[in-house]
């Protein structure tokens, strides 16, 4: 088995790698091919910043990236082209209230920044929703009290019909363990509630996944780690639950997204250091599960993204003898689940591929965050990688 290393010359870092002769692969894995590169551009700043859900494009190809600045609590967030090259200034917004990592979407003109807070004024624990235009200026602040003690990995979408859809895991610290619902709100674009959901407690965890199915209601996929599963909650489009469907799962849930052609749901997660590879029929029966990844190389999933011939391509980090340090991960499998391509991006310090997307001419569009800073695990560089469908860019 060859192992080809395509690494750009560059002054600013060396990789050292060490290949035993033999390295046994993964079968899934065969037909992989490892290459480490730095990644060619970093867009923007974000020091002191626990980013979270990172891009949300324009019709432009503009991308927003937000984040909560950890040693003040304020909101930061900046504008780049579809280039990658920053063309607003990263704006901190002054608060008085902590905020808890913060998520973004984009509809129509204007940009929506979702953040956790805990804000004694409002009466304890808000949502905070925040409408800005094109260039960062904002239109208007709206809060949203939610129950107990907290609201955690926050995320918000853009629905079909031109809505929003605001939803976390909510916990209540007066039982051990903690018990975590999940709470939703659907709103209109000028953020007036249209229905607000609680599900019942149990212990969810790990990624908190929400799709539109094509008849206007939800699925919200997450892990009940109490015992072991993940959950697949279908939610009237009008805010009830329908139903819920459980399948043993000892891993890590990391990202879920549907199968183009409505056949079913692709689930990525990891464990013992692989990635796991799910796919489920519609009614959310498993139909395959395969295992993707390196010897000695610790993967993790964060996003998924279907092509146009089916296959699959994952981002996440590899960390390991063959990196050195935390990479931005590019898997691709074809649509059985089998892996074909296997890549690592990065430099000496550490790399977090986050988003996936598709640009309007179809090349793949990689999110991810730098630490900018080895003494420093806050300071971050945010950056995009535009690639082929083989992770060339």
């Amino acid at each position: 088995m060859n192992i080809t290393f395509n690494v750009k010359p560059a002054s600013k870092f060396t990789i050292f790698i060490a290949v035993a002769a033999g390295l046994l692969f993964i079968e899934s894995c065969k037909k992989e091919e490892v290459v480490v590169r730095k990644p060619p551009r970093i867009s923007m700043n974000m020091y002191n910043s626990a980013v979270g859900q990172i891009a949300s494009r324009m019709d432009n190809g503009n991308t927003l990236y937000a984040g909560v600045n950890i040693n003040t609590g304020g909101l930061k967030y900046g504008i780049v082209n579809v280039d990658g090259i920053a063309i607003y200034n990263i704006f901190s917004l002054p608060t008085t209230v902590t905020l808890y990592k913060a998520s973004t979407v984009a509809l129509g003109n204007y940009y929506y920044i979702m953040a956790s807070t805990y804000d004694p004024a409002s009466g304890g624990n808000v949502l905070l929703l925040k409408k800005v235009d094109a260039t960062g200026k904002e239109v208007w602040e709206k809060r949203y009290s939610i129950p107990e003690a907290g609201i955690y990995n926050t995320k918000i979408m853009a629905t079909k019909n031109g809505e929003l859809l605001m939803l976390g895991y909510s916990y209540t610290t007066k039982t051990s363990p903690a018990i975590i619902s999940i709470e939703a709100y659907r709103l209109d674009k000028n953020g007036l509630v249209k229905w607000q959901l609680s599900t019942p407690a149990q212990y969810y965890y790990d990624v908190l996944s929400c799709i539109e199915k094509s008849d206007g209601d939800f699925l919200f996929v997450s892990k009940d780690q109490s015992t072991n599963e993940m959950v697949f909650m279908d939610v009237h489009e009008s805010g009830y639950i329908l139903k819920q469907t459980r399948l043993a799962y000892s891993g890590v849930l990391g990202c879920v997204t549907a199968t183009k052609d409505n056949s079913g749901y692709i689930c990525a997660g990891y464990i013992n250091g692989d990635i796991d590879l799910i796919k489920v029929s519609s009614n959310y029966t498993p139909i395959w599960s395969k295992k993707l990844g390196k010897p000695d190389i610790i993967e993790t999933a964060s996003d998924i993204l279907e092509l146009q011939d089916g296959s699959y391509v994952i981002t996440g980090t590899a960390e390991g003898s063959l990196t050195l340090s935390a990479d931005v991960l590019f898997l691709k499998a074809d649509a059985n689940g089998d892996g074909k391509v296997y890549r690592a991006y990065g430099e000496p310090g550490s790399q977090f591929g986050y988003q996936l997307g598709l640009s309007g001419d179809n090349k793949i569009k990689l999110y991810g965050l730098a630490i900018m800073n080895a003494n420093n695990s806050n300071e971050y560089e945010v950056f995009s990688l535009t690639l082929d469908e083989n992770g060339n860019y």
